[in-house]
């Protein structure tokens, strides 16, 4: 099926984002409406750009710790050599105490929560003492130059074409290596391999991205409690104001149906 197939999934993914990004987002639709001014027609993208006008933009996450909630989850056990997930093992010397320690999750026995980004394999995220920790692949060649799950697919799939069931992690990080020099060779590229660095390096742009606004090990601040009415000090105790209604400006009640002012 996959080489009578004319596209893969991930073609077909990247063209559905295409689509979206093109066509989708700046076309009018019908039910993007503003209220009181019924004949506005909008796109999403300009439906966004005027709640951003009104409202703000808020940079989010600003924070590691909502980074790190809003990723997927997998359970996994801290074994003497790490944390396997999906065949690569992540390390750090903060484990020492922890491995082969009880869940704190209920009924999970030994295996630890554990938070991972799908795009980028080189890391996990463990919350240890109070704060969010970050575990690498123990055989990243480069920590500051991460690498994606397609070159990590690719690289897997490369060793098993060339007789390696089972690859070491030394092998897939040697194999990781030779693939980035050869996607970055113009004279061995094909047209295949060229879509295939674009995607990645988009990819890397956007892990990038991430990394560079998030700060990981400081423990987690509690959110600030919540009250409809804000405490009266001692100094400015609360008091009632009293409001004179007949003082209040009045004003004329917009009908959205009618002509002006002296409409039938």
């Amino acid at each position: 099926m996959e080489h009578a197939a004319r596209w893969s999934l991930e073609d077909l993914q990247e063209f559905f984002a295409e689509y979206a990004v093109a066509i989708y987002q700046r076309r009018v639709h019908s039910g993007l409406v503003v209220a009181g001014f019924p004949e506005l027609e909008m796109s999403p993208n300009q439906a966004y750009g005027l709640m951003v006008a009104r409202y703000g933009y808020i940079v989010c996450p600003p924070q590691s710790h909502h980074y790190c909630k809003r990723l997927p989850i997998e359970y996994r056990t801290i074994r003497p050599e790490g944390i396997q997930l999906d065949y690569l093992l992540y390390d750090d010397p903060i484990l020492g105490g922890y491995r082969r320690a009880l869940s704190p999750v209920p009924g999970k026995g030994r295996k630890w929560p554990i938070r991972y980004n799908p795009g980028d394999p080189s890391r996990v995220f463990i919350f240890l003492e109070g704060a969010w920790r970050v575990l690498f692949w123990t055989h990243l060649p480069d920590p500051a130059v991460p690498f994606t799950t397609r070159m990590l697919q690719e690289a897997r799939k490369l060793l098993r074409d060339g007789g390696l069931r089972e690859p070491s992690q030394q092998q897939i990080a040697e194999e990781l290596v030779d693939l980035q020099r050869r996607m970055d060779s113009s004279e061995s590229a094909t047209a295949r391999s060229r879509r295939e660095l674009v995607r990645a390096r988009e990819d890397m742009r956007a892990i990038k991205r991430d990394q560079a606004r998030l700060q990981f090990g400081e423990p987690e601040e509690p959110p600030p409690a919540l009250s409809l009415v804000p405490p009266a000090g001692e100094e400015d105790p609360a008091q009632d104001e009293v409001v004179d209604l007949s003082e209040l400006e009045e004003f004329e009640i917009w009908d959205p149906g009618g002509r002006g002012p002296g409409s039938a």
